[in-house]
């Protein structure tokens, strides 16, 4: 035993072994320099000129004198740089080994290698003899790169052909698979016999990068389409089969796959993405094979060391000797087979993964984090502890999304193993805080993963999470995300069956689901983050659908008697309000309002769960509502829930189940609902029961008619005897409230179904045409009287439309139409909620009867009834008196809850009403010039109703550009005219109030888009009429026309002209102006700016000198410097000062593709680490100006903001000046968006999540003098 282990360490516990010595193996295959992580444990990764070794060293060949002096080679071997000898001594202590336990290779019948196979280039084949007639076809690189890339090969036998050829001869079969790598990573150069032979590591990569194709920068792991993610599959499967059929001979022989780990990692540390990207994923894939051979071993070892302890406990006379020393040679085997597995994974760990954990390029350091996950959860004795696990926990703070989220998998396969997580408690306590602030990542599948390995935390681990910890998610349960909603869900319902099994025992007497439920109550109850149970349920639908799904325990706790264990009022509201939304989410399987989910079209399994569960559901509850109905009929909120329950029937049921009994139940207890309540509420989902269950497709409709018609029978007699009273206005309060009520239920029964054969529109007309008369309008009557008569003429005019009319149906809808408008504009002056319900009514009739709603229904034409214009004038005062206005509800304190309620609705009511008004002008009911009552607070009250406002002027652009145009013009003339009407002639252009008016004419022409030749007649129509309404009223002798300083608000659209437009728009105010033209400031102002644009520069420069003290935004601020470099010659030399500066300074070459820290980085040199696909793609843009050369064209920190020129010229009009120079930099914005792209390149930087600048690379992407192969690299 001491002598196979002192011959094993003669081979294998040399210095110089690249296995056992892995700093120094990595250093000299890969010229990486292995230093001691610094302090923020990271290594630091440099190329060194240190010889790289030779493959011939690895396959045991003497290399050939190329000239160095012996002395040279002495010190190489004596600085243990080459282990040739090392490695020929092991090769000859092996091969007897291997010869005499492999045999002779099995021969098998060769498959044509045409099909794939490249050319061999010279030198690559050894001449073979005629002894060696018989040998295998070799297996060529082209061979096995066409068994990876195509979707159906035969793998294993391409290996096993492969393996035949290599046995047969090694340095062939070696070089074949050293092909197949770089072909596999898109290279077209083929390392030949002689390169093989005479060339180091460094010098074939160099070869292999020259070779590279530099026009293309795909290759085939970056590839998309479905034929190339298979390829990335087959390469990954490649490998794992290879090392499953080597592992019981040449993995073993020190030869193969010490060569092979060589390249990888020489490969590994190219600047060439695509030989980094391949040969890291080969290596990684490599080291899960071995990490799969080594936990194999392992388990042999275990096996017969267990064996052999067993046979040497044996009594000494039963004892078998020569089974003894077989064990004990499979055990030292066994153990050398451990060592060698151990070396090459070392090699693969020290000399790859310490790299490429931190590369560059997302994709490489995700793949690292996948591959180590792998790992832990094989062989978790060698790889999960501190050592390993800290490398996910560091790249848990990474900047990519997709990196961070294979973080977050390989840290879930390891705490879902409840027997790992003793070994994570150093992990989890470092690193919990990260891991719980990774629920709110802005990714939200990286958040959703974050959720749930918190969740796995909670389940494997004892009382790790605090409830402050679970705090923090309790929040994601109502995220507009389905997934991270959902397995916020999934931790709540885990959450709470800890808390249920922890008080199993107080608990025995109640099922396990009654009890969830109860703590779910509670919970859904004292958080108070959500009022809408809808996402709640969503949540839990996936983890807690059973406890949601069981209708028998929910109805069970509603309608228990009362006792120690009953409900209280609030948990009986949400356990209804749960019951209910989980009814619509079985029926629907539909996620709420707002919130996204992958799947848009439901599976025919879902299809098939969604029916199963709307037949169990309609089951049940068909007999227990009208139950549920009768005890909770007098609470409003949980009588308007459970009426939405026969919303998600499956109705049919009711016919084909014999059910009938139950329909009556369930109207006569929705009836008696009507009877005794009012609330709008629970009226109208009344009305929605009747309307579902009146529907023809049905046959029990019948039943339904019959008790609908029975309580309006009953409402219209209580009804009939009080209209007199309230028309002659003899009735008390007490019959006043039972009035009102009754008509606010017939109302709301309206809604359901048609119910005009009651005639309902006379008296609701008399009530109106009396309050309008007499001054008494009482809301409690009038509103409803509004929506009754409203109500029964929609259903009029429905039964016109899908029937053929008789002329004295239309004359009577007619009628009716013309009463109702007249009655809706005499209540648009009454009280708050009538006029409001009055400007809605009018907005729909006038929409529903104007022409466009009755185009090609000839019957329906004497209907149409357009606005007169006292209507007309009515609605735009309505919009101005009560839309456009600051409401008592906006300034109430932002601190009371209810107050904020009551804003909110408030802002909604006017919303709808302003969305009604807009549709009038959009459907061409109201002319565009009705607009201009909008358009003009389109700046005032861009928070609230910019959207409405921005969607109707883009409509009345379809309609008539120019008109629309026209409008606007008008609408800023009508809010100039009521400044000038107000502060008087000569207007002050320097107040607040005409600063507004610029801002919204500023505002208003960003509106005409920027197709600037689409917008040049609506422009010109526009600047036309502002010029005459400017010039309108010749003002007193010597003085100028009191609107010309409306000249300067349309200077403001003068951006948006071209140049033969700002031409022809110079003559019309020359023609239109008094001649010859006064020297007007607001003259000059518009002047200059048809003058100044980004092809006429002379007026900016005329401006400079006078621009210094404006604040101008600084992307303008660069723009104007860059021009004004252009053009003067004090700033010419700054910018050749700059050039030469910038090509006196060398090229950054990169050291090394891992990230650096941020000191290291230039402080101007943009961020590399996501562009370097791009940077690979592409070749080099055109150089620009860096960000030093801009910042030194720029001028003195003195004169910041003023453009130096050769020549200024004293201006005495310093203020006009100022406002120009302001007026040419807005102009500017014609080509911001390009301009301020360009910028936004150079000088934005890429900051990481918790706010820190992002590491960064020197690069040389923007300088010329990088070389062909400047676009190989990163």
């Amino acid at each position: 035993m001491k002598a196979m282990r002192a011959g094993r360490q003669t081979s294998l516990g040399r210095r110089g072994s690249p296995l056992q010595n892995p700093s120094l193996s990595v250093r000299n295959q890969s010229g990486l320099d292995m230093s001691s992580p610094s302090s923020n444990g990271r290594a630091v990764a440099l190329y060194s000129p240190a010889p790289f070794i030779t493959l011939q060293s690895v396959l045991g060949e003497e290399p050939e004198d190329d000239g160095r002096d012996s002395e040279e080679w002495d010190e190489l071997s004596e600085s243990s740089s080459d282990f040739e000898a090392q490695m020929s001594q092991s090769s000859r202590k092996r091969a007897a080994r291997s010869a005499a336990r492999s045999g002779p290779a099995a021969k098998r019948p060769q498959r044509s290698t045409a099909q794939g196979s490249r050319a061999t280039p010279p030198g690559a084949a050894a001449t073979r003899s005629p002894a060696n007639s018989m040998a295998p076809e070799p297996v060529t690189a082209g061979v096995l790169y066409e068994a990876v890339r195509s979707v159906k090969s035969a793998m294993r036998a391409v290996i096993d052909d492969w393996l035949d050829s290599y046995k047969h001869e090694k340095e062939a079969g070696l070089l074949e698979l050293i092909n197949f790598v770089v072909q596999c990573s898109g290279c077209k150069g083929v390392v030949s016999r002689e390169m093989f032979a005479r060339m180091q590591n460094a010098e074939i990569i160099s070869w292999l990068t020259r070779e590279f194709d530099e026009d293309s920068g795909s290759y085939p792991l970056s590839t998309p389409g479905p034929q190339w993610r298979k390829f990335r599959v087959n390469l990954c499967e490649f490998v794992r089969l290879l090392v499953r059929s080597c592992q019981h001979s040449l993995l073993y022989d020190e030869y193969l796959f010490n060569a092979l780990i060589s390249l990888l990692t020489g490969l590994s540390d190219s600047q060439v993405r695509a030989f980094r990207h391949t040969s890291t994923l080969i290596a990684l894939k490599l080291m899960t094979a071995l990490v799969e051979v080594g936990v194999s071993v392992a388990a042999q070892w275990e096996t017969s060391q267990r064996q052999y302890g067993i046979e040497l406990g044996k009594e000494p006379y039963r004892q078998a000797p020569a089974r003894l020393e077989e064990l004990r040679s499979s055990h030292a085997e066994l153990l050398e087979h451990q060592e060698e597995l151990s070396g090459m994974m070392t090699a693969i760990f020290r000399g790859i993964f310490v790299h490429r954990y931190r590369d560059t390029i997302p994709e490489i350091r995700a793949l690292c984090m996948e591959e180590v996950g792998e790992w832990m959860l094989q062989d978790s004795q060698r790889f999960l502890n501190d050592g390993y696990l800290k490398y996910l926990g560091w790249t848990l703070h990474d900047k990519q999304g997709p990196v961070r989220l294979k973080c977050l998998k390989a840290l879930q396969g390891v705490y879902s193993q409840r027997e790992l997580t003793g070994r994570l408690e150093l992990f989890t306590s470092r690193f919990k805080e990260r891991m719980l602030s990774m629920v709110q990542d802005k990714e939200c599948d990286v958040a959703m993963e974050a959720v749930r390995l918190v969740a796995l935390l909670q389940q494997n681990t004892e009382d790790m999470l605090t409830d402050e910890d679970c705090a923090r998610v309790y929040p994601l349960i109502y995220a507009s995300h389905r997934g991270l909603a959902s397995a916020a869900g999934a931790f709540l319902y885990n959450r709470l069956c800890i808390e249920v099994d922890r008080e199993g025992r107080e608990r025995e007497l109640v099922s396990r689901r009654v009890a969830i439920v109860r703590v779910l109550l509670s919970f859904y109850i004292q958080t108070e983050l959500h009022e809408h149970a809808a996402y709640l349920v969503d949540s839990l639908w996936d983890s807690a659908g059973a406890e949601l799904k069981d209708w028998e325990m929910m109805s069970e706790l509603l309608l228990e008697g009362p006792g120690e264990k009953d409900l209280a009022d609030d948990e009986e509201s949400a356990l209804i309000e749960l019951m209910v939304c989980a009814l619509r989410q079985a029926a629907q399987h539909l996620p709420p309002v707002g919130r996204t989910s992958g799947k848009r079209v439901l599976s025919a399994k879902d299809k098939k769960t969604q029916t199963h569960d709307k037949l169990l559901l309609t089951s049940h509850f068909i007999t227990v509502l009208p139950h549920l109905l009768a005890k909770y009929s007098a609470d409003k909120d949980k009588v308007s829930s459970l009426l939405q329950v026969p919303l998600y029937f499956e109705l049919q049921i009711y016919c084909t189940g014999r059910r009938e009994k139950h329909l009556d139940l369930l109207l006569a207890q929705v009836a008696g609902i009507v009877e005794k309540h009012t609330d709008p509420g629970v009226l109208e989902a009344c009305a929605s029961v009747f309307a579902a269950l009146c529907s023809e497709r049905y046959t029990f409709a019948g039943r339904a008619d019959v008790a609908l018609g029975r309580l309006m029978e009953g409402l219209t007699d209580c009804f009939s005897p009080a209209l007199e009273d309230l028309l002659q206005g003899t009735m008390d309060d007490v019959e006043m409230y039972n009035a009102a009520a009754t008509l606010k239920r017939i109302a709301a029964l309206y809604n359901a179904k048609d119910l005009t054969q009651w005639d309902m529109f006379k008296p609701c007309y008399q009530l109106l045409k009396s309050g309008v008369e007499s001054g008494e309008l009482d809301k409690e009557i009038m509103v409803p009287a509004l929506r009754c008569a409203f109500l029964h003429v929609l259903w009029e005019l429905t039964r016109a439309v899908t029937s053929e009319p008789t002329r004295a149906q239309v004359s009577q809808l007619r009628q009716h139409l013309r009463a109702l408008c007249t009655a809706g504009q005499s209540c648009l002056s009454a009280a708050r909620e009538i006029r409001d319900e009055a400007f809605l009514l009018l907005c729909d009739l006038l929409l529903l009867c104007s022409p466009q709603a009755v185009a090609g229904r000839g019957s329906l034409q004497a209907v149409v009834s357009p606005p007169s214009p006292a209507l007309r004038s009515e609605m735009a005062g309505f919009i101005l008196d009560y839309v456009f206005v600051e409401s008592e509800e906006d300034l109430v304190d932002d601190e009371d809850e209810e107050a904020q309620v009551q804003r909110i609705e408030a802002l909604h009511r006017r919303r709808v009403q302003l969305a009604g008004f807009c549709k009038l002008i959009v459907f061409s009911v109201l002319e565009l010039s009705a607009a201009t009552d909008v358009f003009k607070h389109y700046h005032k009250f861009y928070n609230d109703y910019g959207d409405i406002i921005r969607e109707t002027l883009s409509k009345a652009r379809a309609i008539s550009r120019v008109q629309s145009a026209r409008t606007v013009c008008l609408s800023l003339q009508q809010v100039f005219s009521e400044l000038l009407q107000e502060q008087g002639s000569p207007l002050d252009t320097s107040s607040p109030q005409f600063c507004e008016i610029r801002d919204l004419a500023r505002r208003l022409a960003m509106t005409f888009g920027i197709d600037l030749h689409l917008a040049r007649e609506p422009l010109v129509t526009l600047h036309k009429d502002g010029i005459r309404f400017a010039l309108r009223d010749p003002g007193a002798p010597g003085q100028p026309p009191p609107q010309l300083p409306f000249l300067e608000v349309l200077s403001e659209f003068s951006f948006k002209l071209i140049k033969q437009d700002r031409a022809l728009l110079a003559g019309f105010l020359q023609r239109v102006a008094p001649s010859p033209l006064p020297s007007w400031t607001a003259l000059a102002v518009y002047q200059r700016s048809l003058q100044s644009g980004p092809r006429d520069r002379a007026a900016l420069d005329r401006t400079s000198s006078s621009a210094g003290a404006t604040h101008t935004p600084a992307a303008k601020r660069r723009r104007a410097a860059k021009q004004a470099t252009s053009s003067s010659p004090a700033a010419g030399v700054w910018l050749e000062r700059s050039s030469n500066l910038s090509n006196k300074l060398p090229t950054p070459s990169l050291a090394s593709t891992a990230l650096r820290a941020p000191s290291r980085a230039p402080r101007d040199s943009p961020a590399s680490g996501g562009d370097s696909e791009r940077d690979f793609s592409h070749s080099p843009p055109p150089q620009r100006q860096s960000r030093t050369e801009r910042q030194a064209a720029m001028p003195p920190p003195s004169s910041r903001g003023a453009l130096p020129s050769p020549q200024r010229s004293p201006d005495p009009s310093a203020d006009l000046d100022s406002q120009l120079y302001l007026l040419s930099l807005i102009e500017e914005d014609e080509d911001a968006a390009p301009e301020e792209a360009e910028i936004e390149d150079f000088e934005s930087s890429v900051e990481s999540e918790d706010g820190t600048p992002a590491e960064r690379l020197p690069s040389t992407r923007h300088q010329r003098h990088g070389g062909l192969l400047q676009d190989l690299f990163d």
